[in-house]
């Protein structure tokens, strides 16, 4: 919210400052596929740009300059892209949040917490569309509102959707002078996403099931002699695998200590490795799992919310943390991701 703030006052000032020259002339093309747009007397070219990491494209303004973020936002207000215009006067961001989503309805469920909280810091915006839209096969929700700001007004259309199990949203924001020429742009900008990601290493929402006799096992995998294990390291390139199977002991070299099976092996006999992490949802909300009992999880939330802290009586574990005890029957659906671990390459597939 810090972000959106800074953005209304700056825009403001640059409206005011560059408003009364400005043409008040319309948009007299409006299709930004075929590279130009005329907007209020200027050309605008467009063109399709790969952005963050080339996980999405879109048709945005060439020459749109990237603005040093790092210098204008505290580290957690921060977005990973934000473009303007000479003049400052049209902005764009995009940011890839830390927060992990298991389906569309969660994507709906964040942007209808978003638009709460806007409306909280400020009861005068007028709110205009809210809606979801089907973009290239995805589920993008976005709403768009107008903020009056010193004299003048900004414009915002946000945008929210699930990319790699994370929500990424974006903001196009401009002064009412600029409105007439670039609602319809923006709205085409929207349009133009295509998600690049295949996502197929980041694991996915498991099904609606009942989770009471599930077991997660969340922590660090490695594949050895075609088979996954549990492993960590022990000391300098060396990794010690543990398995439940006893069978482990005859064909691999495994021995049997504290109940398991272990064996220590060199990091070059590691073929791939991964993390396994699970998000989880319980009475509609979304945390990260901790620890792990026969039938009891650990929910984690490092985003601090009173309210919600407050109405499920967690308990504060560290600055900014909390966590919640809760029977794995409560659980109401789970997010399996399986991330890079560092020094090892991922495996091509997940193996029995």
């Amino acid at each position: 919210m810090q972000r959106q703030a800074y953005l209304d006052t700056e825009i403001a000032r640059l409206i005011r400052e560059t408003g009364k020259n400005g043409l008040n002339q319309g948009i007299y093309s409006v299709d930004i596929r075929s590279g130009v747009v005329v907007i209020r007397g200027e050309r605008v070219y467009f063109e399709r740009k790969p952005l963050l990491n080339d996980k999405v494209t879109m048709i945005l303004p060439r020459d749109f300059q990237e603005i040093p973020v790092e210098e204008l936002y505290r580290p957690e207000a921060r977005p990973d892209l934000a473009l303007a215009n000479e003049s400052g006067s049209v902005y764009i961001s995009l940011a890839h949040l830390a927060k992990e989503v298991a389906d569309d309805s969660a994507v709906v469920a964040h942007k209808n917490d978003v638009r709460q909280i806007l409306q909280a810091m400020n009861p005068s915006i007028e709110w205009l569309d809210d809606s979801v839209k089907d973009i290239g096969g995805r589920q993008v929700a976005f709403f768009t509102f107008v903020t009056p700001m010193l004299g003048t007004s900004v414009y915002n259309l946000s945008f929210f959707l699930a990319l790699e199990h994370r929500i990424l949203t974006g903001s196009f924001v401009c002064g009412d002078r600029e409105l007439k020429g670039w609602k319809e742009v923006f709205q085409q900008m929207l349009a133009s996403i295509e998600v690049m990601t295949t996502e197929e290493t980041t694991g996915g929402a498991l099904p609606q099931q009942d989770y009471s006799n599930f077991t997660f096992n969340q922590g660090l995998y490695a594949v050895y002699k075609g088979k996954e294990y549990r492993f960590f390291e022990v000391g300098e390139g060396l990794y010690r695998l543990i398995s439940n199977d006893e069978r482990d002991c005859a064909d691999n070299g495994f021995f049997r200590q504290d109940g398991v099976f272990k064996k220590t092996v060199d990091k070059n006999e590691i073929t791939a490795a991964y993390e396994r992490k699970f998000t989880l949802y319980y009475q509609g909300h979304v945390f990260a799992l901790g620890q792990e009992l026969k039938n009891e999880v650990q929910l984690i939330m490092d985003d601090y919310n009173y309210d919600l802290i407050v109405q499920l009586q967690m308990q504060r574990i560290g600055p900014h943390v909390y966590e919640k005890w809760v029977a794995k029957s409560e659980i109401e659906n789970a997010v399996e991701k399986r991330l890079p671990v560092e020094g090892f390459s991922m495996p091509a597939t997940t193996l029995a």
